[in-house]
């Protein structure tokens, strides 16, 4: 085969529509990995600290024969 053979073939696989189309599937998936591998989640907004009761406060019990305090 000739030079200008081999070229014409080279070139007319390369302006095949199938090779072009497989060619750019080929980079998109190829940057969308990129993409994947790279990205990294923003962090977690602190959270604001939420006052909790445990326990519902509890009346003193009054004991009937303790003496009350004098004022």
């Amino acid at each position: 085969m000739d030079y200008s053979k081999v070229l014409e073939v080279f070139l007319s696989v390369l302006k095949d529509s199938r090779v072009i189309t497989i060619f750019v599937l080929v980079i998109l998936y190829l940057n969308f990995v990129i993409y994947v591998t790279r990205y990294r989640k923003k962090p977690p907004a602190p959270k604001k600290k939420r006052i909790t009761l445990d326990e519902t406060p509890k009346k003193k019990e009054v004991d009937p024969n303790e003496e009350a305090p004098e004022i």
